[in-house]
């Protein structure tokens, strides 16, 4: 006799690196041609955003794209 029950329809929690991760960009509410800020002075942080995009594209079936901006890096929703 089993002790565990099988269920359906829980959503899994987002982790990265071994932890929870909290959805910190609107990735998921962007329409084409929308685009957000992130501010910031580091230059690395274009890296950072291109390799979020990456991930959130692949995982949504979406496109963004990253430039550096003055004030920081912007992201667009292209596809």
């Amino acid at each position: 006799m089993s002790e565990f029950k099988v269920e359906r329809g829980i959503a899994m929690p987002l982790v990265i690196n071994g932890k929870s991760a909290e959805v910190v960009y609107p990735y998921d509410k962007m329409e084409l041609g929308d685009s957000f800020l992130v501010k910031t002075d580091k230059k690395h942080m274009i890296n950072t955003m291109c390799t979020k995009n990456k991930i959130w594209g692949e995982r949504l079936g979406m496109k963004y794209v990253a430039r550096s901006v003055e004030g920081g890096v912007r992201i667009w929703r292209t596809g």
